[in-house]
């Protein structure tokens, strides 16, 4: 079982995610606003499958998601460094396993990888 271990507010356009639509705009308009996007929608995800998040959370992650699916060329370019980071880096600070290190996205969590690859 993952633990999240950051405080996020109920919202997810209230963090990094509001920015979900910079990805077309390149990634050093949004350097450090798009630092934590990908971590943050993992935790948002995690949130869900335990029923924490409400429906208008659920509804804006179903459009942040959309909109990265339908720019896939932006969003891998946004994100390549986020995607070539090892696997057990990516969610350290954010999300623990059962044994308390940093845990690893699972594969439901397609963001973690470039668009070729969903």
């Amino acid at each position: 079982m993952v633990r999240v271990v950051v405080k996020v507010p109920a919202s997810p356009l209230e963090t990094a995610l509001a920015c979900f639509d910079g990805i077309v705009d390149g990634r050093q308009a949004w350097e450090f606003d798009l630092d934590e996007a990908l971590a943050l929608r993992s935790v948002y995800a995690y949130l869900a499958e335990e029923g924490r998040l409400g429906q208008e959370a659920l509804a804006q992650l179903a459009a942040i998601d959309a909109f990265w699916r339908a720019h896939p060329q932006a969003f891998d370019a946004a994100f390549a460094y986020e995607h070539a980071m090892p696997a057990r880096e990516r969610l350290a600070g954010f999300a623990t396993d059962e044994e308390g290190n940093p845990a690893v996205p699972p594969p439901s969590h397609w963001w973690w990888r470039p668009s070729g690859q969903w």
